[in-house]
């Protein structure tokens, strides 16, 4: 069962806003006609309820006079109106703001950035990337997450750098962690707490995407355009053919298909057969995520695009399994490049940290400027809100993942370089609760 399935079978209630009326001030009795009394324990004198009597009469007759005459008053006992509501028409109309909260988590034990982290069976997060000092010297570094202490503890070594690779949970409960900095794939046991050597190996900084598909294998679309699937049972790699364009992106799709992007274009990998179909983006970018949502469509958000001078990408579109094609939908508040997402128990979307692309001095150097407030998506309006609560420090290229609870877990910062196990900004982690 992949971490999507376990995530989207949980879906909150609707939440309900109620919207506070404006009280209306209390007339001044000194300034109006009709006087306002106040109640109170005591009956009213005989002579009192005549004169009110005599009073509301008299109102009764004048009014029709009043109405004819236009409706004009006396200024000097004239009510002045409570409060002045421009026209509608002026008023702007953006999605309300996003509830939730961004509350401060346990440290790191190793500097993150770009760092594989995958929700396992029993609720904790595996984070595989970086490099940890200790009595034993520099080595690669893993640790485990706990939601509910939301402490990080280590767990067994890695055999070399998983920073920017990717983890993909096995159907057996294990992990596959491929790419980034390595040349060779392993699997993590969280029974034994140990990591595996696999005989997937590339050459070192290859990149490519990895992907669990529904018959317990995983499609993985190398650097270089080879296409190939692998047994975690048998620990065995096939190639089954190529792809014209490198992966960014690889989504798997209700049918048993991959929505694969990158390089500013897209297409589709046929199950069983492996033969991709290029489909046109509405807008060509990179450096975008993908995320499926729980009706089985993909959205596309942010990024930037792939031709000189660099610019940022606010648009989305969803990519609609049905058609086969994208369609727009709303765009981001804040322009986002080397952001993350996280589909939520509500079938929303958290869109977390990012850069605009811009350079500037960061304690590591130049780096880039980073974004300190998240959004969210909501797929029944089509728009995108921004979350009142900042984080609690800006991050790009972050780790977000979604907890059993529903809560999601904020971690690790690229400021402009690797980090290292002393830079404090890269080892914070957050968790949101929607």
């Amino acid at each position: 069962m992949s971490n999507l399935d376990v995530i989207a079978r949980r879906h909150a209630e609707e939440a309900h806003v109620a919207v506070a009326g404006v009280r209306p001030p209390e007339l001044d009795p000194g300034t109006s006609k009709a006087r306002i009394t106040t109640a109170r324990s005591n009956p009213p004198h005989p002579g009192w309820v005549a004169a009110a009597v005599a009073l509301v009469v008299a109102v009764i007759i004048a009014l029709p006079l009043l109405l004819r005459s236009g409706g004009e008053a006396d200024p000097a006992t004239t009510v002045p109106p409570a409060m002045t509501v421009p026209p509608a028409t002026t008023l702007p109309n953006p999605p309300p703001p996003a509830s939730g909260e961004f509350v401060p988590a346990g440290a790191l034990q190793q500097g993150c950035a770009w760092c594989p982290g995958v929700l396992l069976q029993d609720g904790r997060v595996l984070v595989v990337g970086g490099w940890m000092t200790d009595g034993s010297g520099r080595r690669p570094a893993a640790e485990l997450f706990d939601p509910e202490s939301v402490t990080f503890t280590p767990t067994g070594v890695p055999g070399d750098d998983f920073s920017d690779a990717l983890g993909v949970f096995l159907e057996d409960g294990r992990v596959l962690f491929v790419f980034g900095l390595s040349e060779q794939a392993e699997i993590y046991d969280p029974v034994s707490g140990e990591f595996q050597p696999t005989a997937i190996t590339y050459p070192q900084g290859q990149g490519g995407t990895a992907t669990a598909l529904s018959d317990g294998n995983v499609l993985l679309l190398f650097g270089d355009g080879t296409v190939a699937t692998y047994d975690p049972t048998a620990d065995s790699l096939a190639s089954v053919g190529s792809m014209p364009i490198p992966a960014e992106t690889a989504t798997l799709l209700e049918d048993g298909s991959v929505l694969v992007t990158g390089a500013g274009t897209a297409g589709v990998i046929e199950p069983g057969v492996f033969r991709y179909q290029p489909v046109s983006m509405l807008t060509p970018r990179s450096g975008h995520t993908a995320t499926r949502l729980a009706d089985g469509q993909v959205l596309i958000a942010g990024g930037g695009n792939t031709e000189e001078p660099f610019e940022p990408i606010s648009a989305a579109e969803l990519f609609d399994p049905g058609t086969g094609s994208f369609v727009a939908t709303g765009s981001l508040n804040l322009p986002r490049f080397l952001h993350a997402t996280a589909l939520l128990d509500d079938r929303r979307v958290l869109i977390v940290g990012g850069t605009p692309g811009t350079m500037v001095g960061s304690q590591n150097g130049p780096g880039m400027a980073e974004y300190d407030h998240a959004e969210i998506y909501d797929p029944g309006s089509g728009t995108f809100s921004l979350v009142d609560s900042p984080m609690s420090q800006p991050r790009i290229a972050p780790t977000v993942i979604t907890l059993l609870d529903g809560r999601v877990l904020v971690m690790g910062n690229y400021a402009g370089n690797f980090p290292s196990a002393n830079d404090s900004s890269a080892n914070t982690s957050e968790v949101f609760a929607p």
